[in-house]
């Protein structure tokens, strides 16, 4: 138990140890995170976190803690983020990883990671972009990025004409050009619930902000992507890279202007794994011929994708960043129109 950033409150969580664990060493210290508010990740009972245990046994430190604003602690505990997301989260998880390392001197706080899944990447995400100094390297999967793409956030922020500056607080997109570690993004090009776009947009910002990241998208893959075809893409993107586990522990940059040749064979091997599928992902093909010079054969592969019907092309064609130096060629204002999009001018 500890203190929330309030000094009054407290937190409960749970901490992983290695299975070798050496109390004398210095060991990495990942959190897992979801901030609610619809849940708790901090079980009432013995029922272990399966992934931090593991996580654990790869030589980390690994916590949960839930923070104001879950549930099951009663109302004013969860009051504290109505119509105010972003405020009160960070500054209580990084209070957390303060409080452990006091009378934990095997937690090494020049090596602190965090990984979250869905509004767990909204949080991995703002830990890295808010506390800097606390959190150093973050894998966020399926993130949230800005509370107005999903409606079931007006349940906790309201309307967002009601809440302008609430929801304005709580984006990530603002905060972009504060990143000072290492962001990893993984997404499902097919998923629903949080969609790739907005994925996208985080890559925009962080591009128009000059700040490098790491990305492995799953092509045609939902929220819960399939475990071999995670896995299979993972290694093909990151060169060995399994998992982000693997990641967090053995950070590596395959893409990017500095690493220009890794990036250009890091796309082609994605075009290989779309191009074996039935029938080939065309527009996961074409983001690949584009990002490696290839403007014409990309607009080939789209056209065909859209012959096809390939389930990604619609989102291709709105949101991928990758795709703006075409908006001028009339042939991709012909695809756009042809799946029912209007001129990008429009």
């Amino acid at each position: 138990m500890v203190k929330a950033a309030d000094g009054k409150t407290d937190l409960w969580g749970v901490l992983y140890k290695p299975y070798d664990f050496d109390p004398n060493n210095k060991y990495p210290v990942v959190e897992r995170t979801y901030p609610g508010p619809t849940s708790t990740t901090v079980r009432r009972g013995f029922y272990p976190d399966a992934f931090g245990s593991a996580l654990a046994q790869l030589a980390f430190i690994t916590f949960r803690v839930d923070g104001r604003g879950t549930t099951e602690r009663g109302k004013a505990f969860h009051d504290v983020i109505y119509w105010d997301r972003g405020h009160q989260e960070i500054p209580d998880h990084a209070a957390t990883v303060k409080q452990l390392a006091e009378n934990r001197p095997y937690m090494d706080l020049n090596r602190v990671g965090i990984h979250g899944f869905s509004m767990g990447g909204y949080t991995a995400i703002r830990a890295l972009l808010v506390a800097p100094e606390v959190y150093h390297v973050g894998v966020a999967s399926a993130p949230v990025v800005d509370l107005s793409e999903q409606q079931w956030h007006e349940w906790y922020m309201g309307l967002p004409q009601e809440n302008a500056e609430g929801y304005a607080y709580a984006s990530n997109l603002r905060l972009a050009g504060n990143l000072e570690g290492k962001l990893l993004l993984i997404h499902g090009t097919s998923d629903t619930g949080v969609p790739f776009s907005a994925t996208m947009k985080m890559v925009e910002a962080l591009i128009q902000a000059g700040k490098p990241y790491d990305l492995i998208v799953l092509p045609e893959e939902g929220q819960y992507a399939e475990a071999e075809e995670e896995q299979n893409l993972s290694e093909t993107l990151a060169g060995g890279v399994r998992t982000p586990w693997d990641w967090l522990q053995y950070v590596r940059f395959f893409a990017g202007t500095n690493r220009p040749e890794e990036a250009t064979a890091a796309f082609r091997q994605l075009e290989e794994v779309a191009a074996q599928k039935d029938p080939p992902w065309f527009s996961t093909m074409a983001i690949g011929q584009l990002a490696t010079g290839n403007p014409d054969s990309a607009l080939a592969l789209l056209e065909r994708a859209v012959d096809v019907r390939d389930r990604s092309v619609l989102g291709e064609l709105t949101y991928n960043p990758l795709l703006y130096g075409l908006h001028d060629d009339p042939r991709f204002q012909a695809l756009r129109e042809r799946v029912g999009l209007p001129a990008v001018n429009q």
